[in-house]
């Protein structure tokens, strides 16, 4: 299909005959055009900037009315002026002057003198009776990290017809991501990234806080692509991390803990762990938490049998008085981590064993979050398993994977288009993730999660750099007060939970802490 672009003029083909005369008319024509259009844009910039165009009026009208040196003192004056505002007051300067020229400078260079050619080989624009009609940029505020352009869409054109374009957008212009966002019906929303803020580790912040300055709905674990702060809402949803080997799962998992860790302290929140694979990513923390299963025998089995015997107890205890738990002292938020959440059934050769645990897992994804259950789920390989449990995580993290096929399976067939380009986030940043909250939230209806998984945003972030430093910082400073045992808290064991949790994972036997007991590795 011929793609024309908006200057194109049949009149103009280069098909008729040349008729001098005409050409004349036409050469005046278009010179008086540029003419009206060149007074109309200096009236324009002369009202958008009257603290410059108010003194070179001033200083033409004195030249005028008194005579040229009248009007020179004033013009000197008039520069002396702005360089001492420029000199004594520079963010005030920046603000009203040199920094609302740039602007205008940037939306004119990257954006309104390219916008008909890039719309048009985007595939962006329509042909009507010979006429091509352009989409318009109706506002446009840049910066030196983010353009945000909202534009009107033509008439017959959809959002997911901007998403599909991201890719060709982005690279027109030159930038290092482009996101497409629903605003309002017939209007849609482009963040044009220019800077990559998310280069370098951002090391955990160390300040102490107390339980009551958490707030569930609102947890920073990082930071985004636009430098403001990654917040979490970790009450009322599940979470899904994927991503390949030395990703960052991890980071992401450890900054979730970190951020509700004046939380454990105050009793309010308890942290529950499955990780299979010996403990290596969680171990450090075993006698921190309030329940760790760290091997692939029946621990895990066991745990998970007790938490949903905790949540059923629960919504016995909620049925006609609440329809959502607000977590106590006596009744703290329980987070599940489960390391190699979707292949934790294949550590099982009884098919006994492996269908009761999806079936326990089942039961905490769907009805777990009213009785303040958050399961947080770690996937090391997002293939075919991931749709299976895909839609029951409203919350999902996307970190670098091997394949762009394996972002669809993360978050949905248009994910990648929605801006989730998790195959291309280098290896030397670790923790760099793409992040969709999915609105709408139904966890006991996985096809309700599926339609409205097309309409969430998907944001670039990097998670908090958590060292083996700061675990034991916050292993020392945030003490958990007792061990949370359903309907019977119980005082905490007296052995020291700080920097002894590495020799007890290196030193102990399995045996010697069995799965439950108040001295054990979940205490």
């Amino acid at each position: 299909m011929m793609v024309r672009s908006a200057k194109f003029d049949p009149r103009r083909d280069g098909r008729r005959v040349s008729d001098p005369a005409t050409d004349i008319e036409n050469m005046l024509m278009d010179a008086l055009i540029a003419l009206a259009y060149g007074l109309v844009l200096c009236v324009w910039w002369a009202v958008l900037f009257p603290m410059l165009s108010l003194p070179v009026v001033v200083s033409v009208g004195l030249g005028v009315w008194l005579g040229w040196p009248f009007g020179a003192v004033a013009g000197v004056v008039s520069v002396a002026g702005w360089g001492l505002w420029w000199w004594r007051w520079p963010v005030s300067f920046r603000r009203w002057v040199s920094g609302r020229i740039a602007a205008r400078f940037r939306k004119w260079a990257r954006y309104t003198q390219r916008w008909k050619t890039v719309t048009a080989m985007s595939g962006l624009t329509l042909e009507l009776d010979t006429r091509v009609k352009t989409p318009a940029i109706m506002r446009a505020e840049t910066g030196h990290v983010v353009d945000v352009l909202e534009v009107g869409m033509l008439d017959g054109q959809k959002v997911e017809d901007w998403a599909a374009k991201s890719e060709e957008l982005r690279h027109a212009f030159r930038a290092i991501g482009l996101r497409v966002r629903h605003t309002r019906p017939g209007f849609v929303h482009l963040e044009v990234i220019h800077k990559d803020l998310l280069r370098e580790p951002i090391p955990l912040p160390r300040d102490r806080r107390s339980g009551e300055s958490v707030d569930l709905q609102s947890i920073p674990v990082g930071v985004t692509e636009l430098d403001r702060p990654w917040k979490l809402t970790i009450l009322g949803t599940h979470l899904l991390i994927a991503g390949e080997t030395g990703s960052g799962k991890g980071s992401v998992a450890w900054s979730i803990i970190a951020a509700l860790a004046p939380a454990i302290a105050a009793g309010t929140v308890v942290v529950w762990v499955i990780d299979p694979k010996g403990g290596v990513e969680f171990g450090l923390g075993m006698g921190w938490f309030d329940r760790f299963a760290y091997d692939n025998s029946e621990m895990a089995l066991q745990l998970l049998r007790e938490l949903v015997k905790t949540m059923q107890a629960r919504m016995d205890r909620m049925r006609g008085k609440v329809r959502k738990l607000i977590p106590s002292a006596d009744e703290p938020m329980i987070l599940l981590i489960v390391d190699e959440f979707a292949s934790l059934t294949e550590y099982f050769t009884d098919k006994k064993t492996r269908d009761e645990i999806e079936r326990l897992l089942g039961l905490l994804t769907t009805q777990g979050r009213a009785a303040g259950i958050v399961v947080v789920g770690c996937i090391q390989d997002p293939s075919k398993d991931v749709l299976r449990v895909r839609q029951l995580f409203p919350t999902r993290v996307g970190l670098r994977v091997a394949e762009p096929t394996q972002v669809q399976m993360i978050f949905g067939l248009s994910g990648r288009e929605r801006g989730a380009l998790c195959d291309l986030i280098p290896v030397s940043m670790p923790g760099t993730a793409y992040v969709q909250i999915t609105p709408g939230l139904d966890l006991s209806d996985a096809e309700t999660n599926a339609a409205e998984e097309h309409a969430a945003d998907i944001v670039r972030v990097r998670a908090f750099e958590v060292t083996d430093d700061d675990i034991r910082w916050l292993i020392s400073t945030y003490r958990p007060p007792r061990r949370y045992t359903g309907d019977n808290p119980t005082p905490a064991p007296s052995h020291e939970v700080g920097g002894q949790a590495t020799a007890l994972l290196e030193k102990t036997d399995v045996a010697d802490f069995p799965y439950g007991s108040d001295e054990g590795v979940g205490a």
